[in-house]
């Protein structure tokens, strides 16, 4: 089904939509892409860059072990399969929407600071 979509999409993107960049501009920028490795590798150094890098990459590796772990836990504990563990996430998202949604209507009323030890609480 969803390799369906996916070929349904790009037939739609082959037929459909035109080139809006001019011919006559392809090919010839000068420009070079401000994403490189080099350029990663020295905002790594600037001293608050590097440990928000290192804690990105941490919250990543613990919250996809976390995701693993506990599909290995609800299929042996409470007999889940990947739709089960699917209603569990969904549920979990639910509720942090939730509270983000109910508890603080817009950004413009709540200061940051009011709001982040309540998502500390929900997520954590």
């Amino acid at each position: 089904m969803a390799a369906g979509f996916s070929a349904l999409s790009i037939l739609l993107s082959w037929f459909w939509f035109h080139e809006t960049f001019p011919e006559e501009k392809r090919g010839k920028g000068t420009q070079k892409s401000p994403f490189t490795l080099v350029a990663m590798l020295q905002a790594s150094r600037k001293p608050y860059i590097g440990l928000l890098l290192i804690l990105l990459f941490t919250q990543q590796i613990i919250f996809d072990g976390f995701q693993q772990m506990l599909a290995l836990f609800t299929l042996g504990r409470l007999g889940l399969n990947a739709s089960g563990n699917s209603i569990i996430f969904v549920f979990v998202g639910l509720i942090i929407a939730i509270m983000h949604g109910s508890k603080f209507r817009s950004a413009e009323q709540v200061k940051q600071e009011r709001v982040q030890p309540l998502n500390n609480c929900v997520i954590y």
